[in-house]
């Protein structure tokens, strides 16, 4: 993760909206919300990522195998499709 940041629980709903449409320029861009779900394995309430430094596209499950082992434990936004 290159940056992150960190906001007041008053202030979700006005960061939310505002990073949003910060977001809303960028051709690509994802926000994963968990909706306040109460987890001890979540310490984050949104992530947010824009942009694209990079682009996968494995042509078989070994190749994509291979990318997951490489970058275990590291946060890589994305999705998978077929």
């Amino acid at each position: 993760m290159k940056y992150s940041a960190g906001f007041a629980p008053d202030e979700h709903r006005i960061q939310k909206s505002q990073m949003l449409n910060w977001a809303s320029r960028f051709n690509i861009c994802v926000l994963l919300d968990n909706h306040g779900y109460d987890s001890p394995h979540q310490s984050k309430e949104w992530l947010l990522a824009v942009g694209a430094t990079a682009s996968f596209q494995p042509t078989d499950t070994a190749t994509l195998d291979a990318f997951m082992q490489a970058h275990q434990a590291k946060w890589i936004f994305g999705h998978i499709s077929y």
